[in-house]
């Protein structure tokens, strides 16, 4: 499944890949207030649902020529609305904690996650 079309692309854009022996209904997903995130939600109709949130959200500089928020708003999501499905939130957010990577300098969004 290829991102929404219609939806900006900040970064490379998204893919989900759901096998062909599953029946899927892609999500439309509200992001509010958040220029850097990409997403795709897809809810896989198995015998009990799953929802999947497929996430990007490319490197973000703490200066002044780099105007994106580097806060991660999970919230604006309405994730809510499906947790009284099973929910798996996957994807690439760079972020960079000590615990998955002891060479990169950790930054807020990784401590936010760890």
């Amino acid at each position: 499944i290829p991102k929404q079309v219609g939806k900006p692309i900040v970064g490379g854009g998204l893919l989900l890949y759901i096998k062909n022996t599953h029946s899927f209904k892609e999500l439309e997903v509200t992001q509010e207030d958040d220029d850097a995130l990409e997403v795709q939600a897809v809810e896989v109709l198995c015998p009990e649902p799953l929802v999947i949130y497929n996430l990007y959200r490319p490197p973000i500089k703490c200066e002044a020529a780099d105007s994106r928020n580097p806060d991660l708003k999970l919230d604006t999501l309405k994730i809510k609305e499906h947790m009284q499905k099973d929910v798996v939130i996957m994807g690439d957010i760079n972020a960079h904690n000590f615990l998955w990577d002891l060479n990169l300098e950790e930054d807020l969004l990784g401590e936010m996650v760890a």
